[in-house]
């Protein structure tokens, strides 16, 4: 995800160097809109990490 948020952060920059007009609006509205859905996603994969290394050892008891 590293990689796509890099990408992300260069088109915003570049959008705010733009002249302003409707386009720049445009970008920088589908550029936040991006960033703000892989924060979430981000999130939800920690989250999700944290919940499997917790429940782990109570799954593999189970199966014994």
């Amino acid at each position: 995800m590293g990689g796509i948020r890099r990408v992300l952060e260069i088109v915003t920059f570049d959008g705010l160097g733009m002249e302003i007009s409707v386009a720049r609006g445009r970008l920088l509205i589908a550029a936040t809109q991006a960033l703000i859905k892989l924060l979430e996603v981000g999130e939800l994969a920690d989250r999700v990490e944290a919940l499997e290394a917790t429940l782990k050892p109570r799954i593999v008891k189970g199966k014994r």
